[in-house]
């Protein structure tokens, strides 16, 4: 037997583990805008996977397309509560309607 051989049979010691480590990003601040931003660093590399997995191969794969989106917004100043044929008035229409609204009871 080896001198190496003799020495890692009976002086070292080695642990199997079994099991998994789960690794979990952290950030150094507690602020979700950055991961929001979703910024592409290389937009070149996004396109060539693209093409290498084909996906321009498709019916409108890979034209452009423009839109025009109009929108129309109204603040609820009033609420109808309880099948009540009279509205009531909102306390302040700046705060959110939910709490409002899931305290209403239903029949």
């Amino acid at each position: 037997m080896s001198p190496i051989n003799y020495f890692y049979q009976n002086f070292v010691k080695i642990k199997q583990y079994e099991g998994f480590t789960r690794l979990i990003p952290r950030t150094l601040s507690h602020s979700v805008e950055e991961g929001i931003k979703a910024r592409v660093k290389d937009p070149l590399w996004f396109l060539s996977r693209q093409w290498q997995l084909g996906e321009f191969r498709a019916i409108n794969g890979g034209k452009l397309a423009r839109t025009e989106v109009t929108t129309i917004t109204k603040q609820i100043d009033k609420i109808q509560l309880n099948k009540n044929l009279e509205f009531q008035d909102l306390t302040d229409p700046e705060l959110p309607i939910e709490p409002i609204v899931e305290k209403e009871n239903i029949e």
